[in-house]
């Protein structure tokens, strides 16, 4: 599994909102394919990124605030790479 933009995108939304449900909403996806996706990370870079509790906010875990730095610049970049700006 590779780290994509949607799933950074992904990871972005759960941390920003602080819940799988409304980030899936944001998104326009189900809440399992939020929890797969972020799952599917967690797995690929060998930690937790959420301290999930039953009921409680998707808290970010200390790996899962570090990772959100970097995740939330390769978002705004990814953002800012849109055809209109390289238009003559």
């Amino acid at each position: 599994m590779a780290l994509t933009f949607r799933k950074l995108e992904v990871f972005v939304a759960v941390a920003e909102l602080g819940n799988f449900r409304k980030a899936a909403e944001r998104l326009g996806i189900s809440q399992p394919s939020v929890s797969s996706q972020v799952k599917a990370m967690e797995r690929y870079l060998g930690y937790e990124l959420f301290e999930r509790r039953r009921g409680g906010p998707a808290a970010l875990s200390a790996h899962g605030r570090d990772f959100l730095t970097g995740a939330l610049e390769l978002v705004a970049a990814r953002s800012a790479l849109t055809p209109e700006r390289f238009r003559a």
